[in-house]
């Protein structure tokens, strides 16, 4: 079964400078609903931030940014700074283990 996936863009509310080798958190000044049974992703656009927003979040969405450049990033209003992507959610039951088992692959492992 295919997730339904549903796809915004998100654009920023302010102007603001994101200082070289830093971050900086960005407003759009957006607030949503995410359906029960799924979560909202933040894309990054061009590698500049990520974050995830649960069903139960009503605030703003803020977009951390990351500048990895050796110069300032400015951001305008109205700049698209993100992507919002709207998936579906399992959370199976998980059973902690004492020791975990770990198997390794060694290349004499390998069919012929």
């Amino acid at each position: 079964m295919r997730p339904n996936l549903h796809v915004c863009v998100k654009y920023s509310a302010e102007k603001k400078v994101v200082p070289a080798k830093s971050k900086a958190l960005i407003d759009t000044q957006i607030s949503i609903a995410v359906p029960k049974g799924c979560y909202g992703r933040v894309a990054p656009r061009s590698g500049l931030g990520a974050g995830v927003i649960d069903s139960d979040y009503r605030g703003i969405v803020f977009v951390l940014l990351f500048n990895h450049s050796d110069s300032d990033f400015e951001i305008v209003e109205g700049d698209r700074v993100a992507q919002l992507i709207i998936e579906k959610i399992e959370t199976p039951d998980v059973v902690e283990v004492n020791k975990p088992r770990i198997e390794r692959a060694h290349a004499d492992d390998t069919p012929d």
